[in-house]
């Protein structure tokens, strides 16, 4: 007899609002970005992916000047790394907990949604 894998699963969704000066410079602009969680066994870094249309916004063109980015394509790549923060240590002790996987993350106003 097989089983129905969808039962076997079960899902939860996760809001994570971290003080980071990104999400202050975009205060006032509607956006979403895709993001990724990358775990080690001591560390959690997320890499968010900022699309081409909010890097041309002059306040946000600014601030990536001013902080480390990588360039790919028509994205800019930020990475958030911060071993004293203790939303990304919860983060990590959960992301490391055997059976949890994370499927997609994402950005707007008001954090990162895992």
């Amino acid at each position: 007899m097989i089983e129905d894998s969808k039962s076997m699963w079960s899902t939860m969704s996760l809001n994570v609002k971290l003080n980071y000066e990104i999400f202050k410079v975009l205060s006032d602009v509607k956006y979403t970005f895709r993001s990724t969680v990358v775990s080690t066994q001591d560390k959690i870094k997320i890499i968010s992916f900022i699309p081409e249309d909010l890097s041309e916004i002059g306040k946000f063109k600014v601030f990536l000047r001013s902080i480390e980015t990588r360039v790919s394509g028509d994205m800019s790549i930020i990475e958030y790394e911060n071993p004293d923060d203790m939303n990304l240590n919860f983060l990590s002790r959960l992301v490391n907990t055997d059976g949890v996987i994370v499927t997609q993350v994402f950005s707007d106003n008001s954090g990162f949604h895992l």
